[in-house]
């Protein structure tokens, strides 16, 4: 069998510190079949990160989105680990999910996301929020054939499958701009029940606002996309009311 180039990636701004998840997952990953290369994008010098020859430093400023497809266009993985830099993994969960992904043969592979912490009304509401996208929505879309979302803080992708398809335009929905290319080419979805990460979840309004104010940002550059077809914004539309209209916490911070 040949060997598979892993790509696992991560993204630091200028006011995040260093988490070593990224170093802890490419180390697990390491196996005879599997040669993983660590990537950070960053948009100034981080001297934490580690220096050898399976660390790549990229220093570019933009969206996630914009950084994916760079990643996509540029380098020849066959498989690409998106982890967000805030995000801690259950590396043993991880590492079973990514067997099950291959064996699989899957395009795009995610799992459930949780919350570290829930000791306020915040990060309750928001823990409220996951359970409800994880376990109920984005399953039940999906299954339909009309799903449009993936978790934005950590998925995994088969670069074959996406290069030469992604959307030419930049959003912070790097998810909804990889799931449309999904939902479009029919990709072979493969999601786990188990929880894969845990992140720490906003703990104020004021974050929680800036948060949602992002996201509604990135959703007027996803469906203002020239590129988009009739079924992509019937999904995209669906995908706006279910998540954002069928519960009162989410619209009250609407």
């Amino acid at each position: 069998m040949d060997t598979k180039k892993i790509c696992v990636v991560t993204y630091l701004s200028n006011n995040e510190t260093y988490n070593d998840n990224v170093d802890r997952v490419a180390t697990e990953l390491k196996d005879s079949l599997f040669s993983v290369e660590q990537v950070y994008f960053l948009d100034d010098e981080c001297k934490e990160i580690p220096i050898r020859n399976d660390c790549r430093q990229i220093y570019m400023k933009g969206t996630k989105y914009k950084k994916l497809t760079h990643i996509i266009n540029n380098f020849d993985y066959d498989y690409i680990v998106s982890i967000d830099n805030d995000i801690v993994s259950d590396i043993n969960a991880l590492r079973v999910f990514f067997g099950k992904l291959l064996i699989n043969k899957a395009d795009v592979g995610w799992g459930k996301v949780s919350s570290i912490s829930r000791n306020c009304f915040v990060e309750n509401l928001v823990d409220f929020d996951k359970l409800l996208s994880h376990n109920v929505l984005r399953p039940f879309l999906w299954c339909l054939k009309i799903g449009v979302s993936i978790p934005g803080q950590f998925f995994v992708i088969r670069r074959d499958f996406y290069y030469g398809k992604l959307l030419d335009n930049d959003t912070y929905l790097d998810d909804i701009s990889l799931g449309i290319i999904s939902s479009r080419y029919n990709a072979n979805i493969m999601y786990s029940k188990d929880i894969i990460s845990y992140e720490k979840p906003n703990s104020n309004l004021l974050g929680l606002f800036r948060q949602r104010r992002r996201w509604a940002f990135g959703m007027h550059q996803v469906v203002n996309n020239i590129n988009l077809n009739r079924r992509d914004k019937f999904v995209i539309y669906l995908h706006i009311f279910m998540y954002h209209f069928l519960w009162v916490p989410n619209l009250l911070l609407f």
